[in-house]
């Protein structure tokens, strides 16, 4: 993956505020995997991933997406400190 920059951190909490509470920890652990892979592919291949990206989490997690959320709120927080903690742990 890619070096992690403060627009991955918040494009990843963004991915996670639809979802419950429950789901996030895991949801990001696959934003990193998926970031992850796409940057080995881009590596490998010399050309981004089809579906995640040039290896940064920021593009792992707008893949599929077409707007942004709001990025506000003591909920929103939460997800930035899910991904931080997940990005801690890896």
């Amino acid at each position: 993956m890619m070096p992690v920059l403060i627009n991955d951190v918040l494009a990843a909490a963004e991915r996670l505020l639809p979802l419950p509470p429950r789901h996030r920890e895991r949801a990001c652990r696959c934003l990193i995997d998926r970031a992850r892979r796409a940057d080995a592919w881009r590596v490998a291949q010399g050309r981004v991933h089809p579906r995640f990206g040039n290896g940064t989490l920021e593009a792992a997690a707008m893949a599929g997406q077409t707007r942004r959320g709001a990025r506000r709120g003591v909920d929103f927080l939460g997800c930035v400190a899910t991904v931080l903690a997940c990005l801690s742990l890896d």
